[in-house]
C-alpha cells in the first residue's frame, strides 16, 4: 500500500456522532469509508467499513468493480446513510481516472451488514472536478463542491443538473 509517498492513508474527513459515539473516517487513498467507536481514549473497535478495503459486502447493480476509488469526504445523512464525493480515480494518488469515469456523488446505505449503493450521480465532464465534497439538501436535492476547478453543483432528485456556479461567480442554468 506505499504506492502514495508518505500518506498511504490520506484521512480526507472525520466525523464524530455523539448521539451514538461513532467516528466515521474517510482515507482516499484506502478507498474505504470506516466507522469507529472509541472504547478507551486510545482506542476504539472497528463497527464496519465500506469500500475497497472494507468488511462489509457492497451491493451495487450498476459495477462490477469497487464501489468508489479515492472517495473524497464522508458525509452521514443519518446513522444509516452516507454521501461521498467519488473522485473515480484509478489511482488515488495522482487522482488518473485510467478512462473509467468521471467523478460522482455516491449515496449509500449500511443495512443488514452489507453496503447498499442507493444512488449514484455522475459529474458532467466539462465541469469535471476532484478533491469535492458531496451534500443532500433536506429536499433530497444534491449539491458537489470541488475546490479544482472551483465548482459547486445543484442536482434534482432523479439527478439532472439544476445549475452551476464557476469561480468566475457567473451562474449557468
Amino acid at each position: 500500500l506505499d504506492r502514495c509517498t508518505n500518506d498511504t492513508v490520506h484521512l480526507n474527513r472525520a466525523y464524530w456522532d455523539p448521539e451514538i459515539n461513532i467516528t466515521y473516517i474517510s482515507s482516499r487513498h484506502l478507498s474505504t469509508v470506516f466507522a469507529v467507536q472509541p472504547t478507551t481514549k486510545s482506542r476504539g473497535k472497528l463497527v464496519w467499513s465500506c469500500g475497497l478495503f472494507g468488511n462489509l459486502p457492497v451491493q451495487d447493480p450498476s459495477r462490477t468493480r469497487p464501489v468508489w476509488f479515492g472517495q473524497h469526504e464522508v458525509t452521514p445523512i443519518n446513522t444509516t446513510d452516507f454521501v461521498v464525493f467519488n473522485n473515480n480515480a484509478i489511482n488515488d494518488c495522482t487522482l488518473d481516472t485510467g478512462g473509467q469515469g468521471t467523478p460522482e456523488i455516491v449515496h449509500w446505505r449500511v443495512e443488514d451488514n452489507q453496503c447498499i449503493i442507493l444512488r449514484r450521480i455522475q459529474l458532467p465532464t466539462e465541469k469535471t472536478a476532484f478533491q469535492g465534497s458531496a451534500y443532500i439538501l433536506p429536499w433530497y436535492q444534491w449539491v458537489a463542491h470541488a475546490p479544482k476547478p472551483g465548482v459547486t453543483l445543484q442536482f434534482s432528485t432523479n439527478g439532472e443538473l439544476l445549475w452551476a456556479i464557476q469561480q468566475t461567480d457567473t451562474v449557468d442554468a
